[in-house]
């Protein structure tokens, strides 16, 4: 992908758990952050260096490992605060810059900024002494990974290796992901949204009935974590003056319950790291931590999801919606009944039927959907 914005279709990954740092969490943040770590530290292969060279590397590099870290924890820290305070005063900031560059937390990251760049500059003086020509593909690989991380704070990419994304509060750079051909991809788009009108059937339909509380949930790592924060499956936003996401109780284990799901086309958008990954340099990654990579988008047109309850879990879903001013079923979002309503996914449309029981959700529009994230671990990458 160019440097410069996402293209027209916003194949921006959303804000899911896949990703653990950066400002808004993407998916592929923590692998960066990983691999660029990895970078850092990483040595030819078959080198030799002497005991006193080997010992000055290593106070050197661990120097590096507390700058970064130190980096790493007061980023998260103001991104955290950026996302909570953009919220709340929305259009404030255009970008995270501007809010570094209006609050204290730009003053904190250019600390830490000069500290990981003299420790760089300490080591890599280090490797280029005692490996010199040896060295040379890691130290480039090093370049480009320093400047992507002290783009992350800024306005708009400067190399192929950064992208900018939109979300909801501002602009973020992250690392490039470049996506399979757009081309097929919007011509696949031009075929499913003519699908209704030429009477085709959903490409995919599935349902989920009751028992569905009888999983084993332990067999799962997303429904065995301890601490869920905002992630419920039926939940609601706002309502008694606060914004707050709260968890609306359905009986999942009734008779009654059951999920219906049917998307008109299912297509999947492969993603492919950007130059700052080079996988010629993966010889020594273990992936101790067992991160994940993006590697497709599963992308979905004109979903339509209907969900039957008990009569109990009707009426607190139903209350739920009423009071709110959002309401979600999984991925899918609806504005609520309540005042403010509104709905970072307008294009649905909702109807509660009292005697059925049930509430279907309809996308009314032919604008694809980002659905789900495929993964690769990048220690199965090849080289």
């Amino acid at each position: 992908m160019p440097n410069g914005t996402k293209p027209a279709v916003e194949l921006w990954i959303d804000c899911f758990q896949v990703f653990s740092d950066g400002p808004c969490q993407q998916a592929g943040q923590s692998f960066f952050s990983d691999y660029a770590t990895y970078i850092d530290n990483l040595e030819p292969q078959n080198a030799n260096p002497t005991p006193s060279q080997k010992a000055a590397i290593n106070v050197a590099q661990s120097t590096l490992a507390t700058a970064n870290s130190q980096m790493d924890k007061d980023f998260t820290a103001a991104a955290t605060a950026y996302l909570q305070e953009a919220t709340l005063l929305p259009g404030k900031w255009p970008n995270f810059q501007d809010f570094l560059n209006t609050t204290s937390w730009g003053g904190v990251l250019n600390t830490d900024q000069n500290a990981v760049n003299g420790a760089n500059s300490q080591l890599n003086t280090l490797y280029t002494e005692t490996y010199g020509t040896s060295y040379v593909a890691i130290n480039n690989a090093k370049q480009v990974v320093d400047q992507v991380r002290s783009s992350l704070t800024a306005s708009a990419p400067s190399s192929p290796a950064e992208m900018l994304i939109a979300t909801a509060v501002g602009n973020f750079v992250v690392p490039t992901y470049s996506p399979s051909s757009l081309a097929t991809f919007s011509a696949w788009v031009d075929m499913a949204a003519t699908g209704p009108a030429n009477k085709q059937p959903p490409e995919v339909s599935f349902t989920i009935k009751e028992g569905a509380g009888k999983y084993d949930f332990s067999q799962s790592s997303y429904f065995s974590r301890t601490s869920w924060s905002e992630d419920f499956f039926f939940f609601s936003i706002g309502g008694t003056g606060t914004q707050q996401t709260q968890q609306v109780n359905v009986d999942t284990s009734s008779e009654s319950f059951g999920v219906s799901i049917s998307f008109q086309a299912v297509t999947t958008v492969d993603l492919f790291m950007g130059p700052w990954f080079d996988s010629s340099l993966m010889y020594a990654y273990q992936n101790p931590s067992g991160l994940v990579v993006p590697s497709a988008l599963i992308i979905a047109m004109m979903p339509t999801i209907m969900v039957t309850f008990d009569a109990t879990s009707y009426q607190s879903a139903f209350s739920a919606y009423s009071s709110s001013s959002s309401f979600g079923v999984g991925i899918f979002e609806i504005a609520g009944g309540g005042s403010g309503s509104s709905s970072s996914s307008s294009t649905f449309t909702s109807q509660w039927d009292s005697t059925a029981l049930s509430l279907t959700i309809s996308d009314i529009s032919t604008q694809p959907k980002i659905i789900g994230l495929q993964v690769s671990e990048p220690s199965t990458i090849a080289t």
